[in-house]
């Protein structure tokens, strides 16, 4: 995948602080699951997260789609012996050891690209900075790959840790490439430069910044605001599953209702996506954000 998009030239968006070609990856959660236990035993999205239930005398797939770990019994145990709590360790443990690799992984992509600012700062030229910026390209998408699959790595745990090792694996990569320029002596010398060099200060500088936080007012409240609108997002995906049983039950629904009613969201979800990257990318994350926040928020007052 990422050496097609090298070959096409493909990019989603060019980095602002950087200048690096870079590409956002969308959910791969088929690509993931296709690479996992699962998909080689011959269990689908629809045994795990749709699993079967009993309506009356019929057997049909439960319409509330939801993450397994929520409906053991019926998701997990038709074919996983053991106790829910077993099942749901094991899940967590995979999740979490996958959690602390992709932070490796994020540590490392953030310094690349700190090293490429500083690099800039202290006016190297785009041909310094190709090899950085191409390796920031991949560690990126692969980084982002990882991390915008839903399962946090369950669905093929081992391919996952793959993909973050060649991802840090970039990332250092990258950060030797640009070593030279950062130093001025054309070669990787470990350890910081001359305190002359005008990198060093430009890199005492960000990394004062970052421990320091110098902006501790605003950028706290942009962050919690960001946040806070994130969850609020998220929560709106899970209410209508979380109120599914009490709203067929209001309403006198049946489940094919109710499939109308998620299928309708997920569309509507979609078309919306679609444009939304774009328009984003036009008018910048600020302005955008401005604008959704109110008017996503609007018909719940």
């Amino acid at each position: 995948m990422l050496e097609y998009y090298d070959e096409v030239g493909h990019k989603d968006w060019t980095h602002a602080e950087t200048g690096a070609d870079v590409l956002k990856a969308q959910h791969p959660e088929f690509e993931n699951w296709n690479q996992g236990i699962h998909a080689r035993s011959g269990v689908a999205c629809a045994d795990c997260h749709m699993p079967y239930q009993r309506e009356g005398a019929f057997k049909i797939s439960d319409h509330h789609v939801r993450s397994p770990l929520l409906n053991v019994n019926r998701a997990c145990q038709t074919c996983h012996k053991w106790s829910e709590q077993e099942l749901k360790a094991r899940a967590e443990q995979i999740q979490d050891r996958t959690m602390q690799l992709r932070n490796v992984a994020m540590d490392a992509l953030v310094a690349l690209i700190a090293d490429i600012k500083a690099a800039k700062a202290a006016g190297a030229a785009d041909e310094q900075l190709a090899a950085a910026r191409k390796a920031q390209r991949h560690a990126q998408f692969l980084l982002d790959y990882c991390e915008a699959e839903n399962s946090m790595g369950f669905h093929a745990p081992q391919e996952v840790a793959r993909i973050l090792g060649l991802s840090i694996d970039r990332s250092r990569q990258g950060q030797l490439s640009v070593r030279p320029v950062l130093i001025g002596s054309g070669r990787n010398a470990p350890g910081r430069p001359a305190d002359g060099n005008p990198w060093h200060r430009e890199r005492e500088r960000l990394e004062s910044e970052a421990d320091a936080d110098t902006h501790p007012g605003p950028p706290l409240v942009h962050r919690g605001l960001f946040f806070l609108s994130t969850v609020i997002n998220y929560i709106d995906r899970q209410t209508l599953s979380v109120l599914a049983p009490y709203l067929k039950t209001e309403f006198t629904w049946s489940n094919a209702d109710f499939a109308l009613i998620i299928i309708s969201f997920r569309v509507a979800y979609a078309v919306g996506q679609t444009g939304a990257g774009q328009v984003l990318d036009r008018v910048g994350t600020r302005n955008g954000l401005s604008w959704a926040s109110p008017s996503t928020q609007w018909p719940r007052c």
